[in-house]
């Protein structure tokens, strides 16, 4: 699903505590300029947003989807884990980057990215590399997050887990962009 410029924007000023627009643009290090014209062109700087997602400790799942809306007057760093595994495909406005982000998941062979919100971008076959981390589809809903092991000439075996995919029912494969860590709720 796109996202929306504008959207994003009153909820990164939301979570921050914001009342004016230039005191966003101090944090992303921009000029007023800059954010007017997102906002007209409906398009992001989605490094400096995630930058300051990061730096703040904010919500992705909030400021990309609205979803764990944060109560009124609660703190601006509001990190939960989702109990269960979430693959959500989307779209960045004004790319042609396939991105997907991942939720936290007990699927992750490698301790580096366990308890992290992740995105990747979807390759080619032919791009991908043995002992380099990505998210494989093993399912429509389910995922691994692993190294590819070795390559046969129609699949591929995943290092950590030892599941070996098929190339031809062509999987979904993203590359890791980043990951950001997130909290474990408190209970």
């Amino acid at each position: 699903m796109p996202q929306n410029a504008t959207v994003i924007i009153e909820r990164l000023m939301k979570l921050l505590n914001l009342q004016r627009s230039n005191e966003l643009c101090a944090l992303l290090g921009i000029k007023h300029n800059t954010l007017s014209g997102w906002k007209k062109r409906n398009t992001l700087d989605f490094n400096k947003v995630l930058k300051l997602c990061e730096d703040h400790r904010l919500d992705l799942e909030y400021v990309f989807y609205g979803n764990n809306v944060p109560p009124q007057n609660s703190p601006k760093h509001v990190n939960k884990v989702v109990e269960e595994d979430v693959h959500k495909p989307f779209s960045l406005i004004n790319t042609n980057r396939n991105l997907a982000l991942f939720s936290p998941t007990k699927n992750c062979m490698l301790p580096s990215f366990k308890g992290c919100i992740t995105i990747g971008q979807l390759l080619k076959k032919s791009h991908l590399k043995p002992g380099v981390p990505y998210v494989v589809m093993i399912t429509d809903s389910n995922y691994l997050i692993d190294e590819i092991g070795s390559f046969g000439s129609r699949d591929f075996q995943l290092k950590n887990s030892g599941i070996i995919v098929n190339l031809q029912g062509n999987p979904k494969v993203y590359e890791i962009i980043c990951s950001y860590p997130v909290d474990k709720p408190n209970n």
